[in-house]
């Protein structure tokens, strides 16, 4: 069984430069959406998360070449933790724990 700190976290984030990858696929269609916001934001300094891609790729590959760049402020360091404090329970047979919207995960964008 493996730890999280034995990981090589480097190693981990090498798909993101393979083209071909599902993960550098995601990264585009996320960064995509990025743009999307940041052309329909209302005027005026605003903050972003980076939350997806780790190495805040989803937007430095964004930022640096958009016009609203200096809108942005981003990349405070954090790190948080949600822990369930209820009476655990079954899943009621059929049942999804999460519902994923908008976004198809075998082929990019959801499909209308």
């Amino acid at each position: 069984m493996s730890c999280v700190a034995e990981r090589d976290w480097y190693d981990w984030h090498a798909p993101y430069d393979d083209p071909e990858s599902g993960l550098s696929r995601r990264l585009s269609w996320v960064q995509d959406r990025i743009r999307v916001a940041l052309d329909e934001a209302p005027p005026g300094p605003f903050r972003a998360i980076s939350l997806c891609a780790g190495q805040g790729r989803d937007l430095i590959g964004v930022l640096s070449g958009h016009p609203r760049r200096g809108d942005v402020t981003a990349y405070g360091q954090c790190c948080g933790a949600h822990r369930f404090t209820g009476v655990p329970a079954p899943l009621e047979e059929g049942a999804s724990m999460f519902e994923f919207t908008g976004h198809d995960l075998r082929g990019g964008p959801a499909r209308r």
